[in-house]
């Protein structure tokens, strides 16, 4: 049986194309759980949080996903190090200024709003010394060749998919970025990244496993 969980069910399929062993359901994973998925699973995948994880702590997120496991279960993150995001021209002929500009309202706009992205970085050994979990594998997958472009893609939609939500929900945020400047930047952007700038997070992957009751010495 696989167990979907998000915070809101808009992005769910109808119910009628799921397969028999698929079930998705609404839970806020920052509340406080429900039973019936306390120590309910064997393995719990997560992945792409650093938008949600508020004031750079992962770790009440970390106890409620560590209560969903079973004993001996394991727990699988994959989870983007946006604190090493970068950019980088193909030569020093083309320019980076639009893009610059960009990741300046990036760090502007999260700062504000109280995100930290320095623990992915350490997700591992949050995992190990503050919550018990044996690390199995923690791998971190940098930039290549073949995948700069399409993840250069990825993430001028998400950057801009951000900008926007943030634009309509805080109202010192749209005072701050003008719609006519945002789009001049965003058509900047969009030139630099024609001529070869692409963008890159690093992906951490850590799978890490619940300890098993010790056994009771005789």
């Amino acid at each position: 049986m696989l167990h979907g969980l998000d915070i809101a069910s808009d992005s769910f399929p109808a119910k009628e194309y799921l397969p028999d062993n698929v079930l998705l359901s609404v839970q806020d994973v920052f509340e406080e759980l429900p039973e019936d998925l306390v120590e309910k699973f064997d393995v719990v995948h997560i992945r792409a949080f650093g938008l949600v994880v508020k004031g750079g702590d992962p770790n009440h997120l970390c106890a409620n996903l560590i209560r969903m496991l079973k004993p001996g279960g394991y727990l699988q993150w994959d989870e983007v190090d946006a604190h090493r995001a970068h950019f980088v021209a193909p030569n020093p002929t083309v320019s980076t200024l639009f893009t610059d500009k960009m990741f300046a309202l990036w760090h502007h706009v999260t700062g504000k709003i109280g995100l930290s992205f320095r623990w992915p970085g350490n997700l591992a050994p949050i995992l190990h010394k503050n919550h018990g979990l044996e690390i199995v594998a923690a791998h971190r997958y940098g930039p290549t060749n073949k995948l700069r472009k399409p993840a250069t893609d990825g993430w001028t939609m998400g950057f801009d998919e951000f900008f926007c939500n943030m634009m309509r929900r805080d109202e010192d945020i749209a005072k701050q970025v003008e719609p006519e400047n945002y789009c001049a930047l965003m058509e900047g952007v969009a030139d630099e990244l024609m001529h070869g700038v692409t963008i890159w997070c690093d992906l951490m992957v850590v799978v890490a496993q619940k300890p098993k009751p010790r056994a009771a010495k005789l």
